[in-house]
Protein backbone atom coordinates (compact mmCIF):
# COMPACT_ATOMS: atom_id res chain seq x y z
CA UNK A 1 0.00 0.00 0.00
CA UNK A 2 1.41 3.28 -1.01
CA UNK A 3 0.38 5.95 0.17
CA UNK A 4 1.11 9.53 -1.35
CA UNK A 5 2.86 13.15 0.09
CA UNK A 6 -0.19 14.72 0.58
CA UNK A 7 -2.14 12.27 2.64
CA UNK A 8 0.64 11.86 4.34
CA UNK A 9 1.09 15.35 5.27
CA UNK A 10 -2.84 15.60 6.15
CA UNK A 11 -3.06 12.82 8.72
CA UNK A 12 0.12 13.91 10.59
CA UNK A 13 -1.03 17.72 10.38
CA UNK A 14 -4.40 16.30 11.71
CA UNK A 15 -2.89 14.07 14.44
CA UNK A 16 -0.55 16.68 16.18
CA UNK A 17 -3.43 19.51 16.49
CA UNK A 18 -5.84 16.48 17.78
CA UNK A 19 -2.90 15.98 20.29
CA UNK A 20 -2.61 19.70 20.94
CA UNK A 21 -6.27 20.39 21.20
CA UNK A 22 -6.38 17.32 23.32
CA UNK A 23 -3.85 18.29 26.04
CA UNK A 24 -5.24 21.85 25.92
CA UNK A 25 -8.56 20.01 27.36
CA UNK A 26 -7.31 18.02 29.69
CA UNK A 27 -5.30 20.72 31.30
CA UNK A 28 -8.32 22.93 31.37
CA UNK A 29 -10.82 20.09 32.73
CA UNK A 30 -7.99 19.30 35.40
CA UNK A 31 -8.09 23.43 36.13
CA UNK A 32 -4.18 23.58 34.71
CA UNK A 33 -3.00 26.64 33.28
CA UNK A 34 0.45 28.14 31.26
CA UNK A 35 2.40 30.83 31.52
CA UNK A 36 0.01 31.87 34.72
CA UNK A 37 1.62 31.59 38.62
CA UNK A 38 0.83 28.58 40.64
CA UNK A 39 -1.31 29.48 43.95
CA UNK A 40 1.28 29.39 46.45
CA UNK A 41 -0.11 29.18 49.90
CA UNK A 42 2.93 29.59 52.49
CA UNK A 43 0.54 29.30 55.22
CA UNK A 44 0.25 25.38 54.54
CA UNK A 45 4.12 25.30 54.88
CA UNK A 46 4.31 27.28 58.02
CA UNK A 47 5.66 26.30 61.35
CA UNK A 48 3.60 27.33 63.94
CA UNK A 49 5.60 29.70 66.78
CA UNK A 50 5.08 28.10 69.57
CA UNK A 51 7.06 24.89 68.07
CA UNK A 52 10.48 26.94 68.04
CA UNK A 53 9.66 27.24 71.56
CA UNK A 54 10.40 24.18 73.14
CA UNK A 55 13.21 22.32 74.30
CA UNK A 56 13.53 20.27 72.09
CA UNK A 57 14.05 22.63 69.51
CA UNK A 58 17.03 24.11 70.85
CA UNK A 59 18.52 20.28 71.37
CA UNK A 60 20.90 19.51 68.05
CA UNK A 61 21.93 16.31 66.55
CA UNK A 62 25.64 16.91 67.58
CA UNK A 63 23.80 17.57 71.36
CA UNK A 64 22.59 13.95 71.19
CA UNK A 65 25.25 12.52 69.84
CA UNK A 66 27.62 13.90 72.78
CA UNK A 67 24.59 11.49 74.77
CA UNK A 68 25.10 7.86 73.32
CA UNK A 69 25.02 5.28 75.77
CA UNK A 70 23.93 8.08 78.46
CA UNK A 71 19.90 7.11 80.16
CA UNK A 72 17.20 8.93 79.54
CA UNK A 73 13.83 8.49 81.39
CA UNK A 74 10.64 7.96 79.91
CA UNK A 75 7.47 8.79 81.56
CA UNK A 76 4.65 6.22 80.78
CA UNK A 77 1.16 6.60 81.89
CA UNK A 78 0.52 3.48 83.18
CA UNK A 79 3.74 2.35 84.03
CA UNK A 80 5.47 5.16 85.22
CA UNK A 81 9.21 6.25 84.69
CA UNK A 82 10.67 3.54 82.55
CA UNK A 83 14.50 3.77 81.86
CA UNK A 84 16.05 3.94 77.99
CA UNK A 85 19.28 4.30 77.10
CA UNK A 86 20.00 6.21 74.02
CA UNK A 87 21.94 4.00 71.27
CA UNK A 88 22.66 5.44 68.35
CA UNK A 89 22.54 9.12 66.36
CA UNK A 90 21.88 8.12 62.53
CA UNK A 91 22.22 11.17 60.58
CA UNK A 92 19.67 10.65 57.81
CA UNK A 93 20.13 13.96 55.77
CA UNK A 94 20.66 13.53 52.07
CA UNK A 95 23.86 14.15 50.55
CA UNK A 96 22.84 17.45 49.26
CA UNK A 97 22.68 19.12 52.84
CA UNK A 98 25.32 17.16 54.41
CA UNK A 99 28.19 20.01 53.42
CA UNK A 100 25.27 22.69 54.63
CA UNK A 101 27.12 24.79 57.73
CA UNK A 102 23.52 26.16 57.64
CA UNK A 103 22.43 25.94 61.65
CA UNK A 104 19.07 24.23 61.75
CA UNK A 105 19.47 21.95 58.25
CA UNK A 106 19.67 18.54 60.16
CA UNK A 107 17.27 15.64 60.25
CA UNK A 108 18.12 12.51 62.21
CA UNK A 109 16.85 9.33 63.79
CA UNK A 110 17.38 8.60 67.95
CA UNK A 111 17.63 4.84 68.30
CA UNK A 112 16.52 4.30 72.00
CA UNK A 113 16.72 0.98 73.70
CA UNK A 114 14.80 -0.54 76.65
CA UNK A 115 15.97 -3.54 78.77
CA UNK A 116 12.36 -3.30 80.37
CA UNK A 117 9.68 -5.90 79.93
CA UNK A 118 7.21 -3.26 79.48
CA UNK A 119 6.66 -2.80 75.29
CA UNK A 120 6.00 1.32 74.98
CA UNK A 121 3.45 2.24 71.97
CA UNK A 122 3.78 4.74 69.42
CA UNK A 123 3.20 7.94 70.66
CA UNK A 124 4.55 11.10 72.51
CA UNK A 125 6.29 10.67 75.87
CA UNK A 126 7.68 13.27 78.37
CA UNK A 127 11.49 11.98 78.20
CA UNK A 128 14.03 13.37 81.02
CA UNK A 129 17.70 13.34 80.75
CA UNK A 130 19.56 14.44 83.18
CA UNK A 131 22.07 17.59 81.01
CA UNK A 132 19.17 18.03 78.55
CA UNK A 133 16.15 18.63 80.43
CA UNK A 134 12.55 17.26 80.02
CA UNK A 135 11.11 17.03 76.46
CA UNK A 136 7.95 15.38 74.77
CA UNK A 137 9.21 13.26 71.89
CA UNK A 138 7.04 10.99 69.70
CA UNK A 139 8.85 7.54 69.70
CA UNK A 140 7.88 4.47 67.76
CA UNK A 141 8.19 1.13 68.38
CA UNK A 142 10.98 -1.09 66.72
CA UNK A 143 12.79 -4.34 66.82
CA UNK A 144 12.90 -6.68 69.78
CA UNK A 145 16.65 -8.01 70.25
CA UNK A 146 18.25 -10.33 72.56
CA UNK A 147 20.14 -6.98 74.39
CA UNK A 148 16.34 -5.45 74.61
CA UNK A 149 13.69 -3.22 72.85
CA UNK A 150 15.16 -0.82 70.15
CA UNK A 151 12.77 2.51 70.06
CA UNK A 152 13.55 5.26 67.51
CA UNK A 153 12.41 9.05 67.02
CA UNK A 154 13.54 11.10 63.95
CA UNK A 155 13.83 14.50 64.12
CA UNK A 156 13.62 16.70 60.51
CA UNK A 157 14.46 19.91 60.51
CA UNK A 158 14.97 20.02 56.60
CA UNK A 159 12.35 22.74 56.08
CA UNK A 160 12.22 25.60 55.87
Amino acid sequence: MSISRRNFLRKTTMTGISAVATFSFANTVFGQSFGQKKNYRPEIFEVPAEAYNTVLEQISMKMFADFVNTDFVVNHPEHGRISVYLKEVEDLRPQAFKFNSKAGIECFNLIFVSQNNVELGQGTYMMEHAKLGSFELFIVPGIARRYGRNYCATINRLFP
